[in-house]
């Protein structure tokens, strides 16, 4: 601190020496009644200075997820290969010539903005591939629903994210945005597996 340029009180040790020389010239100068009343009304102004100065907003750093590309309803690791044939023939249709065609997924897409999802409502059929494709139209957020294993990214403002998944289980489930706290302002909708 330079010469004359005055008591800083941004710190709390400059603080708290300031907070001392006052109670002792309070002490010094009034009488005791006064002095209590004063050392009272100093330590309310202490404690409001303190915790103003004190940084109190602390951001949690957004850490984006690994975009997910397909989900997997089981566990594969310990399967035979003629297991695997059969799952294989089980999610496939043959085309009349007899070639194998894989199924197509379904597109959905889900628009994020402030607070809120469109649609709000999604309905979809139990075993049906969805692609759903998250865009961003304001704001950082991401979309998640927790009993598919569905999530996406955190996207930006006018960016998007793609996943896939298979409805696996039949219900009712929130799908929601993970960021801070904007599940509990409203960032909620609903998807219905039949």
């Amino acid at each position: 601190m330079q010469p004359g340029a005055g008591v800083d009180l941004s710190t709390p040790s400059a603080f708290s020496q300031f907070a001392t020389i006052l109670i002792l010239w309070l002490y010094i100068f009034m009488n005791s009644k006064m002095l209590i009343l004063s050392i009272g009304a100093l330590v309310i102004i202490a404690a409001s200075a303190f915790l103003l100065t004190k940084n109190s907003s602390t951001i949690a750093p957004i850490v984006p997820t690994p975009t997910t590309a397909i989900m997997m309803d089981e566990d594969t690791s310990d399967a035979s290969p003629s297991t695997m044939m059969k799952k294989a023939e089980d999610s496939e249709e043959v085309a009349p010539s007899g070639a194998m065609m894989k199924e197509e997924a379904r597109e959905i897409i889900v628009t994020g903005s402030n607070y809120k999802f469109n649609p709000a409502t999604i309905t979809v059929k139990k075993g049906e591939t969805i692609k759903l494709v998250f865009k961003n139209s304001g704001g950082m957020h991401d979309f998640f629903i927790d009993e598919l294993g569905v999530k996406t990214k955190v996207v930006p403002t006018n960016g998007e994210d793609t996943v896939q998944f298979t409805a696996s289980k039949v219900g009712t489930f929130d799908y929601y945005c993970s960021v801070g706290t904007h599940r509990a302002m409203g960032m909620v909708g609903k998807i219905t597996v039949q």
